[in-house]
């Protein structure tokens, strides 16, 4: 049969022709058929057109429908399995004229395989059967013509084939089926399977123990007395039986396909009020872990993380998911990055601080280096932490920063303490100001002084065991800048809007210039680095003294400024101790005639001063001048503007000249390139029309492709 719209040809059963010939069929109901495998809305606006051209069909035409969609389930085409269901369950639901029985009956006779089929019809006739009976479901037809038992069965011994690659969806299906029976029927459809149930665990495989986990929920008072009689114990998932258990699951491989089944038995495994953990792990993991598939032992572990209390979470990740989570990440989602995704989701599901701190100090004892899944689920759970509890695993950061009791190579250890470095600072970011101080006085420590002993003074400090390497040093130096540009950004309410203030209205560095004073005299601190120059740190606490003996109120903004740029001179002595005196010698003239009043005018030196910072590497100074500049800038002379100008002229020339000298680099290239070519040209004459000839072909070859 042609159809001239398209001039391509399909071709029809006898049957078909015959429904042409009488008439009760014209050719865009034929088509509907074809349309049912195409993509979900074609399909869908086909069932829709089918249901409605039947209502004014013949029952001839009804007929040949449905026998047409229950064998064309069968089919693999495209998606005419999924298409053909959907328009069966509507017209089963439709037309109450279509005789479930006859539909089954029809089913069972055109898609059970009989004879010798190849596997891959027998895969195909398999599934349509399976499609056929969901139908048959979904439409509610099952209940209403009580077709239970002869279903189930059915269902049940195409689910004993071996080498059946579709068996989560019979099992998916026949668990449906029983899940929607009314209860007052269960116990007939029981009867039916009694036999099979009877033959408990000796020829047990983990289909029969799912439908026997079923009966149990729907039927418990039958079923317990078989459960009883023949799998040893009144109830199916008693302790005593995890050994039958595991070596029913150890057969399982554990692919997306098959975790249903594997969920559901181990859902009533923990579940179940007789639930031991360490007697499940005990069994399960030791028996499953002698089979084939590892996954199903990774799959059980994480399946086990989510049944038992917060409290012991920590524990267990040590004691049965270390070695996995040890493993290097890999790039693809193997079974292992499934079980770092359910850890991660069970982690942020624990309520208690408490809980939070205690998991996380279980783990962190047991990380071994960079790139691993354990170090992904430390990532995942410090970026998710609330911020009210923050601080106590900063805490528990920094005791393991000092001791990390990790046995790996130096290398490692290193890497470690970086990264404690860094998720403390993602947590600090959380917390308030008064914790982002103390996370900045314990890197200042480690920054800048060795420590040998503990101090009563600063408690959260002990000698660091294994010592700090140079990397570690220089990363903690790194961190404390940015702590301390993130400390001196805090605006505190109040009647000083400043930045950088602390509750008492002093200076956050004032505070920790303050511990450094303490740490000076005592012994269990020399510092990293030889000092020089202690006549200049005397004589800047005499300014920063005689400043803080003003009371706030008092208090000039020039004030505030000096003393925030004595402040920071002092944290530049402990790094770059020449730059620091020269800055601090120019803020101690500046200050001099500030203080006295001299008729030189002292704030052009002190803008001067500041523009010259702003040429410092540290990015800290450089905010720090212009946060001292807004202090003073509402009071600027003529001499101090010019300066500014001239700063902005002079950067403006040097701009021009690099551009100049770039365009004088260029020229004399090109000059440098003709030159070149001049010397070639007679060389090359010979040349010249094979490659004119060669870029006239490129050329087009180009606009063609474009």
């Amino acid at each position: 049969v042609s159809t001239q719209s398209t001039g391509s040809f399909k071709l029809f059963s006898t049957l078909q022709i015959n429904t042409f010939i009488e008439g009760k069929m014209d050719g865009t109901v034929m088509q509907l058929f074809y349309d049912l495998a195409e993509d979900r809305e074609t399909s869908i606006a086909a069932t829709k057109t089918l249901v409605e051209r039947l209502q004014t069909s013949s029952s001839d035409s009804l007929e040949y429908s449905w026998k047409r969609l229950v064998k064309g389930m069968a089919s693999n085409r495209k998606k005419a399995r999924q298409g053909f269901a959907v328009a069966l369950t509507e017209l089963l639901d439709n037309f109450d004229s279509i005789d479930a029985k006859a539909v089954y009956d029809y089913c069972k006779e055109t898609n059970l395989p009989s004879g010798h089929v190849s596997q891959k019809e027998v895969r195909d006739l398999y599934s349509g059967f399976v499609f056929c009976v969901s139908a048959l479901h979904r439409s509610n037809k099952v209940n209403k013509s009580r077709l239970y038992v002869d279903i189930l069965t059915d269902l049940f011994q195409v689910l004993t084939k071996k080498k059946l690659s579709i068996k989560d969806v019979v099992l998916k299906v026949l668990l449906d089926i029983i899940n929607d029976i009314p209860q007052e029927e269960i116990s007939g459809v029981f009867e039916a399977f009694k036999d099979e149930l009877v033959k408990g665990w000796n020829q047990c495989s983990a289909e029969r123990l799912v439908i026997i986990s079923f009966f149990d929920q729907k039927d418990p008072s039958n079923a317990s007395k078989i459960i009883k009689k023949h799998w040893n114990f009144s109830h199916l998932y008693h302790p005593n039986n995890y050994e039958n258990i595991a070596i029913i699951l150890k057969g399982i491989h554990c692919e997306d396909r098959l975790k249903p089944q594997l969920s559901v038995i181990l859902d009533g495994i923990t579940r179940s009020p007789h639930f031991k953990l360490k007697k499940a792990s005990k069994h399960f993991l030791s028996v499953m872990e002698s089979g084939e598939n590892k996954n199903t032992v990774i799959y059980t572990i994480t399946h086990f993380l989510n049944s038992i209390p917060d409290s012991k979470v920590g524990s267990f990740l040590c004691s049965q998911m270390l070695d996995y989570l040890k493993k290097p990440y890999p790039h693809t989602n193997d079974c292992v990055a499934q079980m770092t995704e359910g850890v991660c989701k069970r982690l942020s599901e624990i309520e208690s601080c408490d809980d939070k701190v205690s998991v996380a100090k279980a783990l962190l004892s047991a990380v071994p280096k960079r790139g691993t899944y354990l170090h992904k689920i430390l990532d995942s759970m410090i970026v998710g932490y609330p911020s009210e509890s923050a601080d106590k695993l900063a805490s528990v950061l920094e005791e393991i920063f000092i001791q990390p009791k990790l046995e790996a190579d130096p290398k490692d250890i290193s890497e470690f303490r970086n990264d404690c470095l860094t998720w403390i600072m993602q947590l600090v970011r959380l917390s308030s100001s008064k914790s982002i101080y103390a996370l900045t006085k314990f890197l200042f420590i480690y920054s800048y002084f060795d420590v040998k002993g503990e101090c009563s003074d600063f408690p959260q400090v002990k000698p660091a065991a294994p010592d700090l390497s140079s990397t570690t040093i220089d990363f903690c130096k790194m961190k404390f800048n940015s702590c301390l540009k993130l400390l001196t950004a805090q605006i505190v309410d109040g009647p000083q809007k400043r930045k950088g203030l602390a509750e008492d209205g002093r200076y956050w560095v004032y505070h920790l210039m303050s511990s450094s004073l303490l740490l000076f005299t005592n012994e269990q601190f020399p510092m990293l680095c030889d000092v020089t120059g202690f006549e200049e740190w005397t004589a800047l606490w005499s300014v920063i003294d005689e400043i803080e003996a003003k009371t706030l109120e008092s208090r000039s903004k020039e004030d505030w400024a000096f003393e925030l740029l004595f402040l920071h001179a002092g944290i530049l002595f402990f790094d770059e101790q020449d730059q620091a005196k020269v800055l601090l010698n120019d803020v101690f003239q500046c200050y001099e005639k500030y203080k006295l009043g001299s008729k030189e005018n002292w704030r052009s030196i002190l803008v001067d001063l500041l523009i010259s910072i702003l040429s410092y590497e540290s990015i800290m100074l450089r905010n720090i001048a212009c946060e001292c500049f807004r202090m003073i800038c509402h009071d600027l002379d003529n001499e101090s503007i010019q300066l500014i100008m001239n700063a902005l002229e002079s950067s403006n020339e040097n701009d021009e000249e690099d551009e100049e000298s770039d365009m004088g680099d260029e020229d004399n290239d090109e000059d440098e390139d003709s030159n070149d070519d001049d010397d070639d040209d007679d060389e090359e004459e010979g040349d010249d029309d094979s490659e004119e000839d060669d870029e006239e072909m490129v050329s087009e070859s180009d606009m063609g492709d474009e």
